[in-house]
């Protein structure tokens, strides 16, 4: 990218940024200045059951634990159980939000399915950040990639330190950082360039197209199941810990 190019895409990032942030941030400096309500404000839970303070941050980020078959969906401490490592609730509310669906096998298995080809597909994208990183020297989209490999660190550590400093389970969601679905498709579609040698140069390229679709399918799959699924009686357990 030349300068001309640089300071073209510099002045629409601002353009965008004065359209933007109007739109965004207008409630927001509205209740400060009417009520001073500070720009940050978020409202602290009270219920003891979305609660996880008890666990410590290396837990949090590092205490990882298995997807067996009957608990990958999220568990919000009314049954008994919660999840509080970040980046596993993470991944469950980016497939199911904040809903499970143990009491209907039809959902329990496609969606069991759809979290295994989602597990691959983030392992292949992190393979693509990894070969973005690698080879960023060489690309004409240099700043491109730097811009969007910022956007997805800045996206991780952000929804790291927010879920620490309000440490409920309901802090933990995807849709605070769907940015992450934008970095994380370009860096999905990257690892397509590696070519092999032979006559499976273009191997890598048709296993991730297969895997796309095979998650878009799944996906298809499991939302249209949902349209006919009638939640069962929620039993409410005593808090345990």
């Amino acid at each position: 990218m030349g300068k001309k190019e640089g300071l073209k895409s510099f002045l629409n990032l601002v353009v965008f940024g004065v359209i933007s942030a109007p739109l965004g941030l207008w409630f927001e400096i509205r209740n400060n200045l009417k009520y001073g309500v500070p720009l940050t404000y978020v409202l602290l839970s009270d219920n003891i059951y979305q609660d996880v303070s008890r666990y410590s941050p290396m837990q949090r980020i590092f205490g990882f634990y298995g997807f067996p078959i009957e608990d990958y969906y999220i568990n919000l401490g009314s049954d008994g159980t919660q999840d509080y490592n970040i980046f596993i609730t993470l991944i469950k509310t980016a497939l199911f939000g904040e809903e499970n669906y143990r009491d209907d096998f039809t959902m329990s298995i496609t969606g069991y399915i759809l979290l295994l080809l989602f597990l691959a597909v983030i392992a292949v994208t992190v393979a693509g950040l990894v070969y973005t990183v690698i080879t960023i020297r060489k690309r004409d989209s240099f700043w491109e990639d730097i811009a969007m490999a910022i956007m997805g660190i800045t996206q991780i550590i952000s929804i790291v330190m927010f879920a620490l400093k309000y440490p409920h389970i309901c802090s933990i969601n995807f849709r605070f950082t769907m940015l992450l679905a934008l970095c994380g498709t370009v860096f999905f579609a990257r690892i397509s360039e590696i070519k092999l040698k032979g006559s499976n140069k273009d191997l890598i390229t048709k296993i991730t197209r297969i895997l796309a679709v095979a998650l878009f399918v799944m996906a298809i799959l499991f939302y249209t199941i949902l349209w006919t699924y009638v939640k069962g009686e929620v039993t409410v357990v005593d808090v345990t810990w």
